[in-house]
């Protein structure tokens, strides 16, 4: 069932017996995508944000445990997909955003997440890798360079918080919270009617790019996100409450009992 971040915590709040006040240091205003990937059986995932989208799983995609609750078990024949809306579309400011562990690429490159020629998370085995580490660069058309001079690394066999932010000016990649790297980036981004892949690069030029990880709590926001909310969004659970899907409530900002 597709249910809003809105509706979901007005019937959590009841659920459980706790009060939602203005504690919460994270907005949810321009959140396009929320796939929590809580599902555990079917074809489907439930997408959270108002966009209320629903991504189709492909080939052996499958829910498996993630970082919080489930997450989607993605492989060399299998990802998800979420049809394009005008919501999607982000202009000068956006943010990426989602928990991953990864155990190989394929060939060397695949995505977290890409709307093919308009915004990706771009994931690379480039030579000057550490060995055991993935490449990770934020990009957003028509600004595009190859080689990256913005890029971070996260290490195979771990989950890792990875957030990408442009904000009309400034591009940057956040690691479980931190800020490791930043460039100048100009300009908007391209809008298309592609979907949003996620788990593989879905551009034409690169398309057998697939993974096999792990990918939980993927989101994209319309805005820049701060460095203090994303250094919130990276906390995990915390024991001050619990939704009843056994996500992390404290993904929102330290939702607190009244």
């Amino acid at each position: 069932m597709t249910r809003s971040w809105g509706t979901w915590l007005a019937s959590a709040s009841l659920a459980i017996g706790i009060t939602i006040g203005a504690s919460a240091a994270v907005s949810q205003a321009g959140l396009v995508l929320y796939l929590p990937f809580d599902e555990t059986s079917g074809n489907t995932a439930a997408d959270w944000s108002d966009t209320a989208q629903t991504a189709a799983l492909k080939g052996d995609a499958a829910f498996a445990a993630g970082k919080f609750g489930n997450g989607l078990k993605v492989t060399s024949v299998g990802y998800a997909e979420v049809p394009h809306h005008a919501n999607l579309n982000l202009g000068a400011s956006l943010s990426m955003e989602a928990w991953i562990n990864i155990e190989s690429l394929a060939d060397g490159y695949s995505s977290i997440m890409t709307k093919a020629d308009t915004y990706m998370m771009h994931l690379d085995k480039e030579p000057s890798r550490a060995v055991g580490s993935v490449g990770v660069e934020p990009f957003a058309w028509p600004t595009v360079e190859w080689p990256p001079t913005l890029t971070a690394q996260i290490v195979e066999g771990e989950w890792t918080h990875v957030v990408g932010v442009f904000d009309g000016a400034t591009r940057k990649v956040y690691l479980n919270g931190k800020e490791v790297s930043s460039g100048p980036h100009t300009g908007g981004t391209a809008d298309s009617t592609v979907p949003v892949a996620v788990g593989y690069d879905s551009r034409g030029c690169c398309a057998t790019r697939r993974m096999n990880a792990t990918i939980d709590e993927a989101r994209i926001w319309s805005r820049a996100l701060t460095a203090a909310e994303v250094a919130e969004l990276a906390l995990g659970p915390l024991t001050t409450a619990v939704d009843p899907q056994g996500k992390a409530a404290a993904i929102w900002g330290s939702l607190k009992t009244r």
